[in-house]
């Protein structure tokens, strides 16, 4: 391995050791949404399809919140090339998260769960991917 190489891992896991500004903050909102959505469970105690699919759209909708600012963020932070090259992986990922979603819905095509398969995994992948930019891209 090249000295360059060890650098730049010694670099990055320092970076990841020690969390700073909105990188932090950032951190610290993602948990509270992941707290947050507590308040969801009086549509989940059921199991009544329709509720679990509104709850299941709210926790996407939270996420996709967050993504969405933080994406704004980074776009503050990043430098030209670097938002670039973000934005091409952001594609990537989207069309992903999309082929993934459907697929988990289309093993219960025409059921009832089938958009419950769906909504959940774009909820599951949008909020892993928060965590990705902020580890990834945040300063």
């Amino acid at each position: 391995m090249s000295d360059a190489k060890k650098k730049q891992q010694v670099a990055a896991e320092k970076k990841r050791q020690t969390p700073s500004g909105k990188r932090d903050k950032y951190f610290q909102k993602l948990h509270q949404i992941e707290a947050s959505l507590s308040d969801l469970e009086y549509l989940t105690k059921d199991g009544v399809t329709s509720e679990l699919i509104e709850a299941e759209s709210e926790r996407y909708e939270r996420w996709d919140d967050a993504l969405n600012e933080i994406y704004g963020v980074l776009k503050t932070q990043l430098s030209e090339s670097e938002m670039n090259a973000l934005r091409k992986k952001q594609r990537a990922w989207i069309a992903y998260r999309d082929r993934t979603a459907n697929a988990e819905g289309a093993k219960f095509a025409g059921g009832s769960a089938e958009p419950l398969a769906y909504i959940g995994t774009m909820a599951t992948l949008t909020e892993e991917r928060c965590y990705e930019l902020v580890e990834e891209y945040m300063r």
